[in-house]
């Protein structure tokens, strides 16, 4: 049996799902569940490819201080993902290594598919922006979910 992949489109830094229809014989939006070509109903998809369908400006600038200042005082200085505070030190288990959790700046929506700065960015420990990557995740909440799973399967005791 042949999986039913669904695609997410990625414009910018928004996301719309897509997925063939074989009346039309192309890709369609879906929204609500409908293929906007022919109001069909859309399949369920089993799996999801994110295809990034436009480009932003292709240069990775510099947060200015004033953003940067702004979002850790929004964040009371601490990482967004595992919610401790930045100069704090955490064990690895596994390594036995501490580290000083230390300030990177991420883009909620990965920079390698929005291509723009002007999208969510958010202060996070190097610990929970490394084991994030350039991951796509529909909301914090899952981010947070899915980073607390990969800290203890790597061994980071928090």
């Amino acid at each position: 049996m042949k999986k039913k992949t669904g695609q997410v489109s990625i414009y910018g830094g928004i996301k719309l799902r897509k997925q063939y229809c074989s009346d039309c014989r192309g890709r369609a939006f879906v929204i609500d569940g409908i293929l906007q070509c022919c109001d069909k109903e859309a399949l369920q998809p089993t799996t999801e490819k994110l295809v990034r369908e436009c480009t932003g400006d292709y240069r990775r600038r510099h947060i200015p201080k004033g953003r940067q200042q702004q979002i850790l005082l929004e964040q009371e200085n601490k990482c967004k993902y595992c919610e401790l505070e930045f100069g704090s030190r955490i064990k690895n288990l596994k390594t036995d290594k501490q580290v000083t959790l230390k300030i990177t700046f991420d883009h909620v929506i990965p920079w390698s598919y929005s291509g723009t700065n002007k999208e969510e960015i958010v202060a996070a420990c190097q610990v929970c922006n490394g084991l994030k990557s350039n991951d796509f995740f529909d909301d914090i909440d899952s981010i947070k979910v899915e980073l607390k799973n990969r800290r203890q399967n790597h061994g980071w005791l928090i």
